[in-house]
């Protein structure tokens, strides 16, 4: 073997633990090849960028399952694209939206926008290609499916140039050969904002978002969801992530794990058994933060030096539950900001 030499040296994580890939996950014959990609994307002289833009639908009028998706990062700029979102959406397509995208989260979103997007496949840096399992896919094309989708890119650009040009996005594959059950996916964790705040200097701080039994009880079917694969997601601070599962007030299980979180390994985590939530169960994300190379207060944010906290859960047959997250504490908040109760 030759040596590599100086200039060709680098480092990746990866998870010895996960499990084996999905090795019946064949691609079936009948699968067509569907791409949503972002339409030469201009980078802005920002560090941090999410970039939308709004598709049409596939040409079916049938119900066919999305079996796999995969991401398409244009060469020369895997350094820029960190994740990706594709959002389902259910409102009739708007014909005046912008055809060249939009800044997720500026002024320039469209009104038509607002509220629009619930997860359907995610990429971010360090995963590969997702296949769902063999009983398993997401459904589109019948009555009640997403009309149009919205693919969020978070582009990174730390020397703010002016010079990158952007194609990348995700491909789908769907097939009209069904399967026995309607995927899902939920987010669980705290909600996006400056209400988030971990001190600077210290060596392990912890936020925790909670969806408490109410929100499932009211989305779960009785029978209950299988849960096969997740995904985390803080920014630079983050250093772990736990989800416990409780029921009657008793921990049960943890759902996920991570204590060497890694912002640049991202990758869709596959359960090594499934597990099932039941409906009044509760969930509480723990994420671990370490601000001892900060100065000043990290607020909650979409940006790489701010933070979040959050997990996406695929699980089946689908149901009501998708969004289940918690604001943190305002008495937490008045105690990082030095102020007791009686001062607020």
């Amino acid at each position: 073997m030759a040596y590599h030499g100086p200039a060709t040296r680098g480092s990746k994580s990866i998870n010895l633990l996960e499990p084996a890939k999905n090795k019946d996950a064949l691609l079936p014959a009948s699968a067509v090849r569907y791409d949503f990609l972002n339409r030469n994307v201009s980078l802005p002289a920002e560090k941090t960028t999410y970039w939308c833009e709004a598709f049409k639908k596939p040409s079916i009028n049938t119900k066919q399952h999305l079996v796999k998706y995969a991401p398409v990062i244009q060469k020369g700029n895997k350094g820029v694209v960190h994740h990706m979102t594709l959002f389902a959406c259910y409102t009739p397509f708007d014909e005046s939206l912008p055809e060249h995208g939009y800044n997720c989260y500026g002024n320039s979103k469209p009104d038509t926008m607002i509220g629009c997007g619930q997860p359907m496949a995610l990429w971010a840096v360090g995963g590969e290609d997702f296949y769902f399992p063999p009983d398993v896919g997401f459904s589109l094309g019948a009555e009640g499916d997403p009309t149009y989708f919205i693919l969020e890119t978070r582009y990174d650009n730390p020397q703010q140039r002016t010079d990158i040009i952007d194609n990348s996005g995700i491909m789908l594959w769907y097939t009209p050969e069904i399967r026995k059950y309607d995927a899902g996916l939920a987010e669980v964790g705290t909600l996006v904002g400056d209400f988030m705040m971990i001190p600077p200097r210290q060596k392990s701080f912890q936020i925790s978002g909670i969806c408490n039994s109410n929100c499932t009880q009211a989305a779960i079917p009785p029978e209950g969801i299988k849960t096969f694969a997740y995904i985390l997601h803080t920014h630079l601070a983050g250093r772990k992530i736990h989800v416990r599962q409780y029921r009657d007030e008793q921990l049960v299980d943890v759902l996920a794990h991570d204590d060497n979180y890694d912002f640049n390994y991202q990758q869709l985590r596959w359960l090594k058994k499934e597990k099932t939530i039941m409906p009044g169960d509760s969930l509480i994300v723990d994420c671990f933060y370490s601000s001892t190379d900060r100065a000043s207060l990290t607020l909650g944010g979409i940006a790489t030096t701010e933070e979040m906290c959050v997990v996406y859960i695929y699980y089946y047959p689908r149901s009501e539950f998708a969004t289940c997250r918690s604001l943190v504490s305002p008495w937490d908040q008045f105690s990082i900001l030095g102020m007791n109760e009686s001062l607020a």
